[in-house]
């Protein structure tokens, strides 16, 4: 149940990000696989920033499962782009492109 309730911020915090880019339409697609659990959500934008693209790296944040239950509790909790540092401590690893307007971010955690 706690990683049921893990993967919901996740998708929360990859859609927050996304909705303040400037994105109103976005899709989200979650696998759940054998060893991991996979989440992609891509999404038009217009005029996403290089800050913006900037704050993507916070997604390459090393995992931190020593710390990880407090964490997860935090996500959510501001309206800054720095949560998506927090989503970098609960992932195993994270891939994100933006060409042609089209942003995909990707992460994966394994269980």
């Amino acid at each position: 149940m706690k990683n049921d309730l893990k993967s919901i911020k996740l998708i929360g915090e990859l859609a927050a990000f996304v909705f303040k880019a400037g994105g109103n339409e976005f899709d989200v697609s979650f696998k759940e696989k054998n060893e991991e659990i996979e989440i992609t959500i891509k999404s038009k934008l217009k005029d996403i920033t290089p800050g913006q693209l900037e704050t993507l790296k916070g997604l390459y944040t090393p995992r931190q499962s020593e710390v990880e239950d407090y964490y997860w509790e935090l996500a959510g909790e501001s309206d800054n782009y720095q949560e998506l540092t927090l989503v970098g401590m609960m992932i195993d690893r994270a891939e994100y492109s933006y060409e042609n307007g089209l942003l995909k971010i990707t992460v994966y955690r394994h269980k």
